[in-house]
């Protein structure tokens, strides 16, 4: 039998793990102090914070120290480490919850996160992308610029274009837009070269190439989703 090791056998033992587990509770779920504790019981602090310690080391108190996020957090860590990325953000989504509709929350608050007030945002096209914008907080920018990224799709294509993504954007964070006036998609080589040589058009992709920020899609993630950006270009054949 060792002397010193408390058991529930006698009194003595049971009036001290009984008054350890009151001071335990009056410390972590009354939120009341060490002194304020002592005064109380009749005993000095430094008695107070051993019986604490005590606690803890018999396993009566148990500190966990956690929050959801942390697991997602992690995951980001992995992601930048693995990838070389600058940042990521992992959406948290409920089996209930339409991933579509939840990770455009998370790619905006991460957009204005790393854009400045006076940045330079180029914006591609896309059901994501616009979904995105539409999640951009109203912010007071007006020395930002956002510039198109890629020229206009095909007028049948059912997509949100564009244009009126920057437009969007630009309108969200109070500052200008530079828009690429010419298609996406040209029917020659020798035709797109011309267009380059537009200044307006030649001006707009210069200045898209050197932004702060681009905000790009990332394709279908669905066999059943498929992008049609290229439905008037691409036919069954091809």
């Amino acid at each position: 039998m060792v002397a010193n090791k408390l058991t529930m056998t006698t009194t003595e033992s049971r009036n001290h793990i009984e008054l350890v587990l009151k001071i335990a509770r009056m410390y972590y779920t009354d939120n009341l102090t060490q002194a304020q504790i002592a005064a109380q019981i009749g005993y000095s602090r430094p008695t107070i914070s051993r019986l604490l310690s005590e606690s803890r080391d018999r396993g009566m108190v148990r500190i966990e120290i956690g929050h959801p996020l942390e697991r997602l957090m992690q995951l980001e860590d992995a992601l930048v480490r693995r990838y070389g990325l600058k940042c990521a953000r992992v959406a948290q989504v409920n089996p209930r919850q339409d991933p579509s509709t939840i990770v455009p929350r998370y790619a905006a608050a991460l957009l204005t996160e790393k854009s400045s007030p006076d940045s330079l945002i180029t914006v591609s096209n896309g059901r994501a992308v616009a979904a995105t914008v539409r999640e951009v907080a109203i912010q007071d920018w007006p020395k930002s610029n956002v510039a198109q990224m890629a020229g206009a799709l095909s007028p049948s294509n059912p997509m949100t274009d564009s244009p009126d993504i920057c437009r969007m954007l630009a309108e969200r964070l109070g500052g200008t837009v530079t828009t690429l006036h010419v298609p996406m998609i040209l029917s020659s080589a020798h035709i797109a070269a011309a267009m380059r040589q537009e200044p307006q058009i030649a001006t707009a992709l210069a200045l898209g190439g050197g932004a702060d920020v681009a905000l790009e899609g990332v394709g279908a993630t669905e066999g059943d989703r498929l992008s049609p950006v290229f439905d008037a270009y691409v036919t069954p054949h091809m």
